[in-house]
């Protein structure tokens, strides 16, 4: 299992697998998705830089002696064909992170390196497996990514190219209140225009004289998990694949769930961040 950071620091992860490439990168647009949260849209330098949904980057900024890293949201697609990749990063007491809010513009250049083994980069001819993801708050990035990089294997298959054939996927997202669900509009319209995607959204802390039929105001429980593994074909639920990210207490709590719903261990893959 991966066990590393999301908004991850030097020194807070065990050790992971790392890119060679070092890239120059400039920034070329940066958005607020909710009051804690902005999104960086890079331009890659290195044509050699590669990702696969779910990494992250060490992002080092000039000038600054320490460093961290952040998870992609984009997919790998992205890259390839414009050289951009995007990232998510929520707003926390550490100087890069303070960088990216209140210092970082459009033109503003940085140096990434892709780094981490929580990752989906199924190949063609691999046999086709579902999959459920569980996302905590910012921990929605790489499982974003991953979102995005099945819809675009889900387009390049109907345009007849050899790539994988995705499964069924669900994703289970929670957050504090609905505006920290900061890919809520996304994750809908990808699930709208793909019929192997569907989301269920969670909010633990929203006043439920806001409710909406789009957004369950509780937690991700037994039950909601339970009713999520019932989606998938019998025969199909023991390859299942459950990736997992957001806060550690979350992850323990979910992972313990999916093994008493008879989900086994090596069927489960996390990433936790401090």
């Amino acid at each position: 299992m991966s066990k590393s950071a999301s908004n991850h620091s030097e020194g807070k992860t065990k050790k992971y697998s790392q890119s060679e490439i070092l890239s120059k990168a400039t920034i070329t647009d940066i958005v607020s998705l909710s009051s804690t949260v902005k999104a960086l849209t890079l331009k890659i330098d290195d044509p050699r830089v590669t990702f696969k949904a779910g990494q992250w980057v060490d992002f080092f900024i000039p000038g600054m002696k320490i460093f961290t890293g952040f998870s992609m949201t984009s997919a790998p697609r992205l890259l390839a064909e414009e050289r951009l990749m995007q990232l998510a990063v929520k707003r926390t007491g550490y100087a890069p992170t303070l960088w990216v809010h209140d210092q970082a513009r459009p033109g503003s250049e940085v140096s990434v390196q892709v780094a981490g083994d929580f990752s989906y980069d199924p190949q063609p001819g691999d046999d086709t497996t579902d999959l459920l993801l569980v996302a905590g708050g910012v921990g929605i990035n790489p499982l974003c990514s991953m979102m995005r990089h099945i819809a675009d294997l889900n387009q390049l298959k109907k345009q007849g190219q050899e790539v994988y054939q995705p499964g069924q996927v669900q994703m289970l997202y929670t957050a504090k209140n609905c505006n920290e669900l900061i890919f809520k509009d996304d994750l809908e319209k990808l699930c709208s225009e793909n019929d192997n995607m569907d989301c269920r959204l969670f909010a633990t802390q929203e006043d439920k004289s806001l409710a909406s039929d789009n957004v369950v105001y509780g937690r991700i429980d037994k039950d909601a998990l339970s009713k999520a593994l019932q989606k998938y074909s019998p025969e199909r639920l023991p390859k299942l694949l459950c990736y997992i990210c957001g806060p550690s207490k979350m992850i323990d709590a979910v992972e313990a769930l999916l093994l008493e719903l008879n989900i086994v261990e090596h069927q489960i893959k996390y990433e936790k961040w401090w």
